[in-house]
């Protein structure tokens, strides 16, 4: 079985919409949902996918935080996957939820907010 290594190519920013209260409290919890699906080629020689994954970040309790992504994150691979559910959910899902929370977070801050660390917490 040869490694995989997969590794992300290219991140595209399909829709978004951020929804942020003027004046937040000091402290609040978030509640985050997600939805993925993958698209795997079709010539099996073909080391990619594409992960299509919808987020949604919200305040529970409040409406001071709505915020909703939707993303296309293509992976490359060194070698084609044995089996493209596993590798997708054990090392692509991880990498792109680091790679999605932190564009939320540079995204935040460029809106004049502060970040709010959710990669970190994985």
């Amino acid at each position: 079985m040869l490694e995989t290594r997969p590794e992300i190519s290219n991140m595209r920013i399909v829709n978004s919409h951020f929804e942020i209260e003027r004046s937040l409290p000091k402290s609040f919890e978030l509640k985050v949902e997600c939805r993925a699906t993958t698209k795997i080629p079709k010539n099996i020689e073909e080391k990619r996918a594409i992960l299509t994954i919808e987020f949604s970040i919200i305040t529970v309790k409040t409406e001071d935080i709505k915020i909703s992504l939707e993303t296309d994150i293509i992976f490359t691979f060194d070698n084609v996957p044995d089996n493209y559910d596993k590798i997708i959910e054990e090392e692509c899902m991880p990498m792109a939820q680091t790679k999605i929370f932190n564009t939320v977070d540079d995204i935040l801050v460029c809106m004049g907010y502060e970040k709010l660390n959710l990669a970190q917490q994985i």
